[in-house]
């Protein structure tokens, strides 16, 4: 879906169609010895430039991604998607229209056959040409496609828009209803080509859309259920504006990962794919492949990266920093020309993974999320701006990495609410955390959860122990890695209805309000009742049950001790802490009473991490193999928990192969960097703690 359909918030703005001139492929960044051609296609009502550039004037096609991978080649392809116009418009179908586009790549590529789908249904004796785009395709990101179709009340807006103009056409329209038959075919003949292991992305968008009040592409119609390799991940934005990035912010960050995991992986998987591809043609054809495949190899790597080439920024300012060059308009289609909105750009920008405190080769890693109505900083900071994981903690753990996770929990705003459950928010934070730690998955994890945050911690767990096996396991890491868990007031068995109340009021006063994370809240809801379950059966974690002892304002506990608990879990600790709910994760100083609690504990925690982590990874490794075949993947032997002279150090060693998942133990093996680090045969708690 492109502009069109959010015009429909109003319905004055028309509905603009492009020139001829602006049909066809454009180079948008020609690339240094390009490897990988990265290809964009805009959708309903959309341009080959203006759909994916910033109210400001970013282009982030060319100015981002020239910047950050400057060994791919970029293009754009435009095509008339218009429903309506005061000229003309085109009445192609949707076939018709990809069979333009698949022809016009064709030729764009004719002497560079490097990286789509819809040439699956060429026979082996036909021209290769139109196979040759599907053999080296190795990945899509979708960005809010209706793949099982769009809602009736929606269509039938956009036709109310383009029956007002001169000419206009439904011709698309029909085909893009919710299981509509051209929808339905074109998915099954999809999921056929997607045999040839096409990495794929979709991504939705989390917000409704203003005025209309209403999700344009909803999370059910913006992915394919039934690709267990395939990665679903929300973008903290309207429709329009989940491709349009004025400046490098969560969403651009976590879209900028995947396209880079793509071009990493393209040379050797796409290779494997032409070898297979190529045995097939001599089989059929009896022509040697020589004398058919003139194109060049694929590069075995993309280059070096040059050394002025523009670092990535921050997502958001730091507290202590100074301010980053003015973000983007955020706003509806229709205030575009209005001044920019920093506002909305300053929540959106405030989600994601931020580090606090990247540690001195650190051997752990300890991960914050925040809870409802919460922020990645400022839930943690106090009054005077004190936040003690940055402030604090480092000091007495510098061999620590710190990070911390924001996503919109808010329940009323007066810039927009998230229309996301829990289980797709812990959905979002699994797959930020893996993107975080991809190139150290083994360093152990210790968990530090507020309120929600808990919640959505046991979900992402969950969802980590569910991942399957035959998958890339980049979930699953996280679960072997989660060492322990410090939940701070976390409503396990939900909220008292007052308490309830008392948040929705206040949400009142906000222009933008919502109750979906609240009526999930209620005191034993279905969906508390399914992740406690779940998670119990997965969890073997060192565990704190941190409760308030003092009532907030209204003299009321937010979290009731027994909410605030989970009882049978016999490796769990319960202790209270002298505060409200909100100042129970406040700390101002190192004297403080309740911060001295809480680092004693991490302290004994950190102490075996890597021993208990250690054994959960030698487990899992075991499972894998046994189930699978084979290990985890390689990195996985040899990424260490820490750094030391700009080696990697070795977790673990590999394992012979099992006979058995019962008393799995390490065979015996030389000291490993991490001992030799730590001086040599002393016990390993006792190293930890000298080292700490």
């Amino acid at each position: 879906m492109g502009p069109a359909l959010s015009r429909l918030a109003n319905a004055k703005q028309p509905v603009q169609k492009p020139n001829e001139e602006d049909f066809g492929f454009k180079e948008l960044f020609s690339g240094t010895n390009p490897a990988v051609d990265i290809i964009a296609i805009h959708g309903l009502g959309g341009h080959r430039e203006s759909t994916w550039k910033a109210d400001d004037g970013t282009l982030w096609l060319r100015d981002f991604l020239g910047d950050d991978l400057p060994n791919v080649r970029v293009l754009s392809y435009g095509y008339d998607a218009a429903p309506g116009s005061d000229r003309r418009v085109a009445h192609n179908t949707i076939r018709e229209l990809a069979d333009q586009f698949v022809n016009a790549l064709v030729k764009e590529r004719t002497d560079h056959p490097r990286a789509l789908v819809i040439c699956q249904t060429q026979t082996m004796a036909s021209d290769w040409k139109l196979r040759n785009i599907l053999v080296s395709t190795n990945g899509i990101l979708f960005f809010g496609t209706p793949h099982s179709g769009v809602a009736n009340e929606i269509i039938d807006g956009i036709k109310r828009v383009a029956s007002g103009y001169r000419e206009a056409t439904t011709v698309i329209l029909n085909d893009l209803r919710a299981n509509s038959f051209e929808l339905e075919t074109v998915q099954k003949l999809y999921g056929q080509a997607t045999s040839e292991k096409i990495k794929t992305i979709f991504f939705y968008s989390v917000y409704q859309e203003k005025g209309s009040g209403k999700m344009f592409v909803d999370y059910h119609a913006a992915r394919v259920p039934g690709d267990r390799d395939a990665v679903t991940e929300g973008l903290y934005a309207y429709h329009r504006d989940m491709v349009r990035f004025g400046i490098r912010n969560n969403n651009y960050t976590s879209v900028r990962y995947y396209i880079k995991e793509n071009v990493d992986s393209a040379s050797e998987k796409v290779g494997a794919k032409w070898v297979t591809e190529d045995t097939l043609r001599s089989a059929v054809t009896g022509v040697l492949v020589s004398e058919y495949t003139p194109r060049e190899g694929i590069p075995s790597t993309l280059g070096p990266v040059p050394a002025d080439r523009p670092q990535l920024r921050e997502s958001s300012d730091s507290v202590r920093g100074s301010p980053q060059s003015a973000p983007p308009n955020m706003t509806s289609p229709s205030e575009s020309s209005k001044a920019p909105d920093r506002r909305v750009t300053t929540k959106v920008n405030d989600f994601g993974i931020k580090e606090l405190a990247s540690g001195t080769n650190p051997i752990f890693d300890i991960v914050a999320i925040h809870g409802l109505d919460g922020h990645r900083e400022k839930t943690w900071m106090t009054k005077n701006g004190e936040l003690w994981l940055r402030d604090l903690l480092p000091h007495d753990f510098s061999n620590a990495r710190i990070l911390s996770y924001g996503y919109d929990a808010d329940t009323g705003s007066k810039e927009r609410v998230s229309t996301q459950n829990m289980r797709r928010h812990a959905e979002g934070f699994a797959q930020a955390l893996a993107m975080h730690r991809k190139n150290q998955p083994e360093r152990p994890i210790i968990f530090i959860a507020h309120d929600l945050g808990g919640i959505i911690l046991k979900w992402a767990l969950v969802m980590c122990h569910s991942q399957s096996l035959d998958s890339k396991c980049d979930l699953r890491s996280i679960l072997a890695s989660t060492h322990a868990i410090l939940f701070f007031g976390t409503p396990h068995s939900g909220l008292d209805n007052n308490i309830l109340d008392d948040i929705r009021h206040m949400a009142s006063k906000c222009a933008h309000k919502t109750d979906v994370l609240l009526k999930d809240l209620k005191e034993n809801s279905k969906q508390l009742e399914n992740v406690q379950r779940l998670y119990l059966g997965i969890s073997e974690i060192n565990t704190i049950f941190f409760t308030e002892v003092y009532g907030g304002k209204n003299g009321r506990l937010t979290v009731q001790p027994h909410s605030a608990t989970v009882k049978g879990d016999r490796k769990a600790i319960e202790i209270g802490l002298h505060a409200d709910h909100h100042d129970m994760v406040r700390f101002a100083n190192r004297e403080d009473v309740n911060y001295k609690t809480v680092v004693q504990h991490i302290l004994e925690y950190a102490e075996n991490a890597y021993e208990q982590v250690w054994k959960r990874w030698a487990t899992e490794a075991s499972i894998r193999r046994i189930v699978t075949g084979r290990g985890p993947p390689k990195r996985a032997f040899e990424t260490g928990v820490g750094t030391t002279s700009g080696r990697e150090m070795v977790l673990y060693r590999p394992l012979p192969a099992p006979t058995a998942l019962l008393a799995i133990e390490a065979p015996p093996r030389a000291p490993t960097a991490q001992e030799e680090l730590f001086g040599g045969k002393k016990p390993i708690k006792q190293l930890v703690r000298e080292k700490i």
